[in-house]
């Protein structure tokens, strides 16, 4: 495999690999970004092992927000010329996201940390 191919071409399997590589990379970097807020209080392993599986258990919220506005709202809408009702229907789903991450954050977010040791 050849990072051309990885990055332009349109076979199933590369595309699989490269969004694979893309959201990993994202979990890594929001990962590393909440180490660094947390290691003013915590030590290195248990921020690192807190913020990996946080950032881990919300990238399915983030997949779906993404997904659904790429191979949804763009192609049916988009595409179409029906510009009001992709607007509507992003204006829908950023506040169904935002609604879902809310809860994440008051639900899960605190056992998760207490769990870890952290406040």
């Amino acid at each position: 495999m050849t990072v051309n191919s990885l990055v332009f071409s349109n076979n199933r399997r590369y595309r699989i690999t490269r969004h694979s590589l893309f959201w990993l990379l994202w979990i890594l970097y929001y990962t590393l970004f909440n180490v660094v807020y947390w290691q003013q209080e915590y030590p290195l392993e248990k921020t690192f092992w807190e913020s990996l599986v946080e950032v881990s258990l919300s990238t399915p919220m983030d997949i779906i927000f993404c997904y659904s506005i790429i191979y949804f709202l763009l192609p049916r809408y988009l595409y179409n010329g029906h510009y009001i009702r992709m607007i509507l229907l992003w204006l829908l789903f950023s506040v169904l996201f935002i609604v879902a991450f809310r809860a994440f954050n008051h639900e899960v977010v605190p056992h998760l940390r207490r769990a870890f040791g952290l406040r």
